[in-house]
């Protein structure tokens, strides 16, 4: 899953990664923890689809002109078991299905294509050719003429009670509900810290969210920030993605992950970004270290590499703070930098900008303007998992290093969250801390490690369900175009 370079799998946790290593021998001894399932972990809510004037006010609904006949084509979304695509139904009753199975070997995904008609009783009768397979019995039947063409793949999706279309497609059960125009939205998908180096080496962190995206007919691009760098610095990227964006006259929906999340928070609450609100047509907020990270709080104190190394002596435990700090910063500084094929500077403020008391000082002087932008938060915690023996998806129970080394430091990060706080966290940032307070949906998973949204992981919660979780909550909230002015 992470190539042929698995180690690079703890970059972004490098120096905690290194202290990790020299810990593990006194963590043998770890609690149980058990976790209901995360799918049944979403909170169940019932939420209005409000409407947004251009100043990105909330207006009524009530308007019945504001309820126009939808123009042909009509457009589905399309949702299934890692399956996600759009259906369009043509006035002349033609039907095309686009879109991408994921969980193969390309993180974003397979594409498919179906096309049929509408059925008289509002269903949809499908067809996919089917390619022959061309080998010496192929070629040897063309000789006599008597070559069989396959058949092509027939299904159907009918009318279900609630009247959306449903049904099988490619092996899977899949659903269809009308789509929210999205003709002139781009999302702007926000990483997190030290992710750009994960893609750079094989690593397909977020490529799957992003398959989701182009399965749906929405556009999508990654913002290009320098994870390696401080909150400031990567707001001011993120201000000018979106103000070129407003340029070309798009909508623009932020998706943003981890670190991501409070990059993308400090610039949208930036008083010189405040003519880009109306433009921000929602936000989907992934863990997002809202109000502080205890990873950071831990360097910080010196608090985390006494609970990994149990340190018992106030002097030792001083200059291991002290040491940790400053091989924490040289990382971000210096070594980073150094294996970044692209970036070739970092910022300690990339971690020193995460404590808790930094984020809620930020938040202070600049508060998140949430009454105006669209906001949906997905938050998580993850279930106690046995340090060398994690459950992996096929099943089986047992080390790989290549699998799990990307995890291992998050499970003693865990623990020491739970340990020292108190607090249910993803491993990195507590569950408490990713909420954004005035959010109007909170999706909540109860398995889900710090990496699992954007990486493949043991989690039933793979980054196509989270996507599709995020968007069905997020679509329908989101805010129209701004009117052009005469």
């Amino acid at each position: 899953m992470f190539g042929t370079k698995p180690w690079i799998g703890l970059l972004p946790v490098f120096p905690v990664g290194l202290i990790v290593a020299l810990g593990l021998a006194r963590n043998a001894e770890q609690e149980s923890v058990t976790a209901q399932s995360s799918a049944a972990a979403i909170e169940e809510q019932e939420l209005a689809t409000p409407e947004f004037d251009g100043s990105g006010e909330l207006v009524s609904t009530d308007d019945d002109d504001a309820q126009a006949t939808p123009a042909w084509p009509r457009r589905y979304r399309v949702d299934g078991d890692d399956l996600a695509g759009e259906l369009e139904l043509h006035e002349d009753g033609r039907v095309e299905v686009r879109g991408r199975t994921f969980g193969g070997k390309h993180a974003e995904g397979e594409p498919f294509a179906f096309s049929g008609s509408r059925a008289d009783d509002g269903g949809v009768q499908l067809e996919q050719p089917v390619k022959p397979k061309k080998g010496i019995r192929y070629f040897l039947d063309g000789l006599d003429g008597e070559r069989d063409e396959p058949e092509p793949v027939r299904t159907s999706l009918n009318v279900a009670d609630d009247g959306t279309l449903a049904g099988t497609l490619l092996e899977r059960e899949v659903k269809a509900t009308p789509a929210a125009e999205t003709d002139d939205l781009i999302a702007l998908v926000i990483p997190g810290l030290s992710t750009n180096i994960w893609n750079q080496y094989g690593i397909p962190y977020l490529d799957e969210n992003l398959g989701v995206f182009a399965a749906y007919g929405i556009a999508a691009e990654r913002v290009d920030i320098n994870t390696e760098a401080g909150v400031a610095e990567n707001a001011a990227t993120i201000a000018s993605a979106i103000r070129a964006a407003v340029e070309r006259g798009q909508r623009v929906l932020l998706f943003a992950h981890s670190k991501g999340g409070a990059d993308t928070v400090t610039a949208l609450s930036d008083p010189a970004n405040q003519d880009l609100l109306p433009h921000v047509a929602g936000f989907v907020a992934i863990q997002p270290v809202y109000a502080g990270a205890r990873i950071s709080d831990g360097i910080e104190s010196g608090e985390l590499i006494e609970h990994i190394a149990r340190i018992r002596s106030e002097r030792i435990g001083k200059v291991a703070e002290q040491a940790v700090r400053k091989v924490t910063d040289a990382a971000f500084e210096h070594l980073l930098p150094l294996i970044n094929l692209k970036e070739k500077d970092g910022s300690a403020a990339a971690w020193r900008d995460l404590r808790t008391a930094d984020r809620q000082a930020a938040l202070a002087e600049h508060p998140f303007p949430v009454e105006r932008i669209p906001t949906v938060t997905v938050r998580s915690s993850m279930s106690g998992r046995k340090l060398l023996k994690m459950q992996m998806p096929d099943g089986e129970r047992k080390f790989r290093m290549g699998k799990n080394a990307l995890r291992t430091p998050l499970v003693v990060f865990q623990r020491f969250i739970t340990s020292r706080y108190g607090e249910a966290n993803d491993g990195m940032v507590s569950l408490e801390a990713q909420a954004i307070p005035g959010a109007l949906a909170d999706v909540v998973y109860e398995d889900l490690d710090h990496f699992e949204p954007g990486v493949r992981g043991e989690s039933a919660i793979t980054p196509t369900r989270l996507t599709q979780d995020a968007l069905e909550r997020v679509l329908p909230l989101l805010k129209p175009a701004v009117p052009a002015r005469d």
